[in-house]
């Protein structure tokens, strides 16, 4: 992702305080009661994942070795999480299907949880990854 040629995240963050008086008043409150409402983290997160989609796809992709290797043999691959672990999935979804060839879904980890193996959409389902970070590679849990 090319920083010229694209608003930055501190001129995004910048703008949407002085445009929103709502987002100015949540961001204006002091980090220590950020944290006791609970949002600090969760509105952090989510103000920054549009600039960590680009590195997550990107990361994938420069896995692709690994992953052809790794997946060899499956019909089909289940990606999980929730919150923006979800976010990720649903983000390199569409590109590690084309880029790899298999057939692949994004999850929801509340549905998988709540519902098990009948949310997967497709029979045969064989390898499935959660999702810790989005920031970080995914971790096999059933193969």
């Amino acid at each position: 992702m090319e920083s010229a040629s694209l608003l930055t995240q501190v001129d995004w963050l910048r703008a949407l305080k002085n445009e929103q008086l709502r987002a100015a008043q949540v961001f204006g409150r002091p980090e220590a009661e950020q944290k006791r409402l609970g949002y600090f983290h969760t509105l952090q997160e989510i103000c920054q994942q549009p600039w960590t989609w680009p590195r997550t796809y990107d990361r994938m992709i420069a896995s692709r070795e690994r992953l052809t290797v790794d997946l060899a043999g499956i019909r089909s691959l289940g990606l999980t999480g929730s919150g923006s672990s979800e976010y990720a999935a649903e983000c390199v979804c569409f590109p590690l299907r084309n880029e790899l060839g298999i057939s692949t879904e994004s999850i929801s980890g509340g549905a998988l949880l709540m519902y098990g193996e009948n949310v997967c959409l497709r029979k045969g389902l064989v390898c499935l990854f959660l999702w810790r970070d989005p920031e970080t590679a995914p971790k096999v849990v059933e193969s």
